[in-house]
């Protein structure tokens, strides 16, 4: 009870202004964007117009928890049980699936928040960055997931868990955040490369003592390791078992109309860098900015965090940047938070530079969130 009153005073109160900032934001937008249609817009309406906060992939992940896999279109097996599940179990016996998985999403994007902000002082002592980092993270552009019905702030909160808990050896909570994270979102298989690391670190510290010790901390770090592996490959086996076949849901997200395939970095870079010289697709273009923006921050992040919050998010970035269609890099980078804290190292002098990139960013948040309520730009 303590420590949880201490999480709310120091932690959850730090994120609280920005996460309610982010939140009438989108909803200004909302309201904005259904204003400017009623008054100049023309037939027909933008799907994403009326659906509000279950815009996009958000619809999905709604159909799924109130009907299963089987009241959408067999591409919506791509969208992984995690936050569909949670959304089912709590709403389903009070007949709100829907308000309660939009519930569940803006608490953990809350609960994250605070966690980022526990963790960046544990791993640096700097108040000022962890702030910084909280602002910045959930006033950007593409954060707009955090608020809409998407499963990418679970999939935020599991990770802080994962790096929160592995950085102490507390592995039994390395497993139940790691398994979540395999569930939420297939990217969560990265997080196994961080907690490998963390292991090895552990087991190298003088506080193990003993072979027995040893021994237990090593089984325990090898589960926590496996664990986001484990939980992806829980879902796939489902996916089996009720007849869709055990790689269904991967190779649905490989199909050209959505992620695609695997291709060299460059060669999504490039197809981007096409788009924005030529002016064909602009919102596609600007793909190439913010990786470069994203690979930026991962470099100054490296300044302040240790190897294994460095290598989770180049491999994070990597694997975003290898696929064809970077329509979603945005929410992929934003997920990657060490992206965030780098972007607080950058914005750390003068005081001025972090309250103009806030107001940018705010405004960009704003402007982001129209566009895809008019069916403008994919979150």
């Amino acid at each position: 009870m303590i420590a949880l009153r201490r999480f709310a005073r120091e932690d959850l109160s730090v994120a609280l202004a920005p996460w309610i900032a982010s939140r009438a934001i989108v909803l200004l937008a909302l309201a904005a964007a259904r204003y400017i249609f009623a008054e100049i817009g023309a037939a027909p309406r933008p799907p994403a117009l009326s659906q509000g906060l279950f815009a996009w992939d958000a619809a999905f992940y709604r159909d799924i928890a109130a009907g299963g896999y089987n009241a959408v279109a067999h591409s919506g097996l791509r969208f992984f049980a995690g936050l569909p599940l949670m959304a089912r179990f709590l709403g389903a016996p009070i007949g709100q699936v829907g308000p309660v998985l939009i519930i569940i999403v803006n608490l953990a994007s809350l609960l994250y928040a605070g966690l980022l902000n526990r963790l960046v002082i544990e791993e640096t002592g700097d108040s000022a960055l962890a702030r910084r980092a909280i602002w910045l993270g959930l006033l950007a552009p593409p954060a707009l997931v955090f608020v809409f019905g998407y499963a990418e702030a679970l999939l935020a909160l599991c990770a802080v868990l994962v790096f929160l808990n592995a950085r102490n050896a507390r592995w039994g909570w390395v497993i139940v955040a790691g398994f979540l994270a395999g569930i939420m979102r297939p990217t969560g298989f990265l997080l196994s490369l961080p907690v490998a690391i963390f292991v090895w670190q552990s087991l190298r510290g003088e506080r193990l003592q003993g072979d027995t010790t040893k021994k237990t901390s090593l089984a325990l770090g090898a589960l926590g390791t496996a664990s986001p592996v484990l939980g992806i490959c829980s879902y796939l086996a489902w996916s089996k078992i009720a007849g869709y076949g055990l790689w269904e849901p991967l190779q649905i997200q490989s199909s050209t109309n959505l992620r695609g395939g695997f291709v060299w970095p460059w060669t999504s870079l490039n197809g981007a860098i096409n788009s924005l010289s030529s002016g064909d697709r602009l919102g596609s273009g600007l793909h190439v900015v913010w990786a470069f923006v994203a690979v930026i921050c991962v470099i100054a992040s490296a300044l302040k965090l240790s190897a294994a919050y460095t290598l989770w998010a180049a491999a994070s970035i990597a694997v975003a940047l290898c696929a064809p269609n970077l329509d979603s890099f945005e929410r992929y980078a934003l997920v990657t938070f060490p992206v965030i804290i780098g972007a607080g190292v950058l914005t750390s002098r003068p005081k001025d530079l972090f309250r103009g990139v806030i107001a940018v960013s705010s405004a960009g948040l704003f402007g982001s969130s129209i566009l895809v309520f008019f069916g403008r730009l994919v979150p």
